[in-house]
């Protein structure tokens, strides 16, 4: 293996790791900033109001009292104003210097900015990466077929991505039809209850989508019944609002909804649990994929 790839490798490395580093400390150095900014602020005041009493002692009618009583009080005012201007001097400085070293930092982590770091540590892992395969190195095999197994998932999570998606929409769906009931004390608008029957439908179909996970496992479609597939939404509103004693009619529909809404959320669980099962396979895959690469 050439040992220039290598230390690209190791430089994109340790340049991300330092930048990553620095932008940690951004947060802390910012915060610095404000508070030097909002000490600023209150010297100022400060400044302000021992001007004032100068201002005071030197002018009107207690400005000639003062004269008069010759006790020194202008003295120590005017000493304390200029003491306040000192500390707002300092202060200046203080706010001046830590704004210039998060501009450095700033101008720093701006060039080159952090993705440009992460390309290229994903070029020069690229180019080892050819560089095994094309040497026959030790792990050149290994890393050909982590690709392809990382491929085949990307191609699975798709469609289970879809359906998790079009569950999430049914599983809003169905909370406001049911939380119409349970804090609202009312029937649900037909128009509500057409769209949750809609949403469920759309999830029906991405599942129908998805292969099954492997041989040994039936294909998801298998767990939504027959009776489920059906149109649902015209029987249960005239069953709603059909006929009868009102309480009964609604508790009756109300059950009805929420038997539905336990067997959707059995159909959702297992559509995410394997979405999750890949997704963690694909990391731990992705992690084997960049031991292999990264210099030691």
């Amino acid at each position: 293996m050439s040992s220039a790839v290598d230390e690209r490798l190791r430089a994109a490395t340790t340049a991300l790791a330092e930048h990553d580093h620095a932008a940690q400390g951004r947060a802390w150095l910012q915060q610095q900033v404000a508070d030097a900014a909002h000490q600023v602020s209150l010297l100022r005041t400060e400044l302000a109001h021992e001007q004032r009493d100068v201002e005071d002692m030197t002018t009107g009618v207690l400005g000639f009292l003062a004269s008069l009583a010759m006790t020194g009080e202008l003295e120590r005012e005017k000493r304390e104003a200029m003491e306040a201007a000192i500390r707002l001097r300092e202060g200046n400085a203080v706010h001046e210097a830590l704004t210039g070293q998060l501009t450095l930092l700033d101008r720093r982590l701006a060039s080159p900015p952090r993705g440009a770091l992460v390309a290229e540590i994903t070029a020069a892992r690229e180019a080892k990466e050819v560089a095994m395969r094309q040497l026959g190195v030790p792990g050149g095999a290994e890393l050909i077929d982590i690709a392809v197994r990382i491929e085949s998932i990307d191609i699975e999570l798709v469609p289970l991505e879809d359906a998790v998606a079009a569950g999430a929409i049914a599983s809003a769906k169905l909370f406001e039809v049911l939380d119409m009931f349970d804090r609202h004390s009312t029937t649900p608008p037909k128009g509500m209850v057409g769209e949750t029957g809609a949403a469920l439908s759309t999830f029906h179909r991405a599942v129908d989508e998805l292969a099954a996970s492997d041989d040994t496992r039936e294909p998801f479609s298998r767990s939504i019944s027959g009776d489920d597939r059906q149109p649902w939404v015209d029987a249960w509103l005239k069953q709603m609002f059909g006929a009868g004693d009102r309480y009964t009619r609604v508790s009756e529909a109300k059950a009805a909804l929420l038997a539905r809404k336990l067997r959707f959320e059995d159909q959702l669980a297992a559509v995410k649990a394997r979405r999750d099962e890949l997704v963690m396979r694909r990391d731990h895959l992705r992690h084997e994929h960049d031991r292999l690469l990264d210099p030691l």
